[in-house]
C-alpha cells in the first residue's frame, strides 16, 4: 500500500520506493515483513525500455539490460531536477561513482515532455544527435530510467543512464 508519496507502508515502519527497488535487486536492507508488490517504480520505465532496444535490434546493436543502480540514480535525478523544474546533468560523475556501478563509459539524457508518455521523452532524444548517440551507443550494456511529474511547471521530466561495465 503506498501513502502517495511513494513510500510502501510495512507493518511497524515503511520503506521508500528506492528502498524497495534496492532490496528488490539485491541491495540495501531487507524490510522487516515482506511487501506486496508495489505499482511499477518508474512510469513509462519499460516502454523507453522497448523503444530503446527496438532501435538497437534495428541497428543490429545488443540490447540493453536494466541495472538496478543506474534505475536509483536515474530516478533520484529526475526527482531532483522536477522539483527545481530545471534539466540538468549536474554532479555526473560523481552521482554515478556514489551509485556503485563501476563502469568503463557511461553517458546520461535528461528531458522535459509535457505528457507522462515514454514516447514523446524517446522522440525528443531521437531527434537530438547527442542525446540518440547516447541511446544507441555500441559500447553501453546496463540502463536505468527515471521519470517524474513536476508540480512546478506541470511537466514530466526523464532522465536515462547508460553504461559499459568494467
Amino acid at each position: 500500500m503506498s501513502d502517495g508519496n511513494n513510500v510502501a507502508k510495512i507493518e511497524g515502519g515503511k520503506m521508500t520506493l528506492l528502498e524497495w527497488i534496492k532490496w528488490l535487486f539485491g541491495g540495501g536492507k531487507k524490510p522487516p515483513v515482506p511487501v506486496p508488490p508495489p505499482k511499477p517504480p518508474i512510469p513509462g520505465g519499460d516502454g523507453l525500455l522497448y523503444l530503446h532496444n527496438a532501435e538497437r535490434q534495428r541497428l543490429g546493436r545488443m540490447s540493453l539490460t536494466t541495472d538496478y543502480r543506474l534505475t536509483i540514480m536515474a530516478q533520484e535525478h529526475t526527482q531532483q531536477m522536477a522539483a527545481k523544474g530545471q534539466l540538468n546533468h549536474d554532479n555526473f560523475v560523481q552521482r554515478l561513482e556514489a551509485s556503485g556501478y563501476v563502469y568503463s563509459s557511461a553517458e546520461e539524457n535528461a528531458t522535459v515532455t509535457l505528457t507522462n508518455d515514454p514516447n514523446a521523452a524517446w522522440a525528443n532524444w531521437v531527434e537530438s544527435p547527442k542525446h540518440y548517440a547516447n541511446a544507441v551507443n555500441p559500447d553501453m550494456r546496463d540502463v536505468g530510467f527515471g521519470s517524474a511529474y513536476s508540480t512546478r511547471d506541470g511537466q514530466t521530466y526523464w532522465c536515462a543512464v547508460y553504461g559499459a561495465p568494467r
